[in-house]
Parts: C-alpha cells; sequence; structure tokens
C-alpha cells in the first residue's frame, strides 16, 4: 500500500497543480462576465489560456478596453488557430471583450460558438497573411463570399482587423497560432489615429504574450 502511495504521489500532486489554476480562471471568469469579458469555459481551452499564464489577463484586459475605449472598436476577440504546423483549420474564441451597447449583442457569446470551428480555405489564407504582414484589414461589404464574412454578416459587423500575435509549439507536429481580431459596427472604417492606437496595443499584446512564453 505505501509502495502504490508513493507511486501516486505525482500524479495527485499534478492534478491538485491543475486544478487550482483551472479553479481560479473559473472564478475569474464569472468575475469578468459582469463587464461583458468572456474566458473560454472548455477545460481544453482552459489549459490553452493557463498557457498565457493567469496574471497575464489583466494585462490583456487593459489593453482591450484601451482599444475598446479609444476607438470605434466594440468587439475584441483572442483565438487560436491549430492542425499541425502550416494549413491551420480549425478556430477557437478563448477570450472576447465587448463594449456595453446594443450593436454588440449580436457578437457577444463568442468564446462559447467559436470552438474548433473548421474554417474555409479564404480564411486560411487570411490568417497566413496576417502572419506574413502582421495584420489584415477587412471591410465586409467588399469580402468574397466565405466562412468569415457569413460570420461578420450575421453579427451586423462593418470592419475588422485581425492581428498576428503569435505562434506557440504544442508539440513537435503541432502549433498553436494565436490571433486578435478587432471589429466594430460602425459604418465608418477606423481612422489613421485609431489604427496608430490599435497597433501600439497590438504591439504590447505582442509583447506580453510573448515575454509569458520564452
Amino acid at each position: 500500500m505505501l509502495e502504490l502511495l508513493k507511486a501516486l504521489t505525482p500524479i495527485i500532486v499534478c492534478i491538485i497543480g491543475l486544478a487550482i489554476p483551472i479553479y481560479k480562471l473559473y472564478t475569474e471568469n464569472k468575475k469578468l462576465k459582469s463587464s461583458n469579458v468572456f474566458l473560454s469555459e472548455k477545460i481544453e481551452d482552459l489549459t490553452i489560456s493557463l498557457q498565457l499564464e493567469l496574471q497575464t489577463f489583466n494585462g490583456i484586459k487593459d489593453i482591450a478596453e484601451n482599444i475598446l475605449h479609444n476607438t470605434r472598436a466594440d468587439r475584441f476577440l483572442i483565438l487560436t488557430a491549430t492542425n499541425g504546423t502550416k494549413d491551420m483549420r480549425f478556430a477557437t474564441a478563448v477570450y472576447e471583450h465587448h463594449k456595453t451597447n446594443p450593436k454588440v449583442i449580436l457578437s457577444l457569446g463568442a468564446t462559447g460558438k467559436y470552438i474548433k470551428f473548421e474554417f474555409d480555405s479564404c480564411y486560411k489564407k487570411m490568417l497566413k497573411d496576417a502572419e506574413l504582414y502582421g495584420s489584415v484589414d477587412l471591410v465586409v461589404d467588399e469580402m468574397e463570399d466565405c466562412d468569415l464574412k457569413y460570420i461578420y454578416d450575421n453579427e451586423e459587423v462593418k470592419h475588422s482587423k485581425v492581428n498576428f500575435l503569435f505562434r506557440g509549439k504544442i508539440d513537435d507536429k503541432n502549433d498553436r497560432l494565436f490571433y486578435s481580431s478587432i471589429a466594430t459596427h460602425d459604418k465608418k472604417k477606423f481612422s489613421k489615429k485609431e489604427d496608430s492606437i490599435i497597433k501600439m496595443n497590438i504591439d504590447k499584446l505582442k509583447y506580453l504574450l510573448n515575454e509569458k512564453n520564452n
């Protein structure tokens, strides 16, 4: 019996070590929802979020609020894409933050809706362009028919910026791509001043995430 307990001790310690941060993230999520901030509640995606470390969420929240307060953006998402190392195929929303206004009602609940969403070739190209160039600007009315346009049309989003954040390793054969989506339901596109504010905050977000994962 003693030998069995010794053998199980590392496993028990590992389970306890994982349970504590998951519980903290769960309670944090409940608290954040009162201010239109949402984290994914799936256990699998909690472990994704834990890769970012719990303390980074205060920094992410501050950055999201800075963008939403100082630009016409009213929806901020962080998503991950997976499927090997080259051609990503599945998207999952792990963080969302919204302005409190009637326009964003149709966009609420991304972390519940977009869980391993299998996207099409246009979305795949958009992610590749975002990683290559740093960001992609999307005018919904000018987009070709594709999964992302249908999503934006359903949510009545008019403009969006998709920003590459960083690429992390899952294992030798699989990467996880982190990216953000900043959108507005306003018919006017982001001004140059707003573009500058968004870029400044996204650069800060990239630094924050890369610092925590290097």
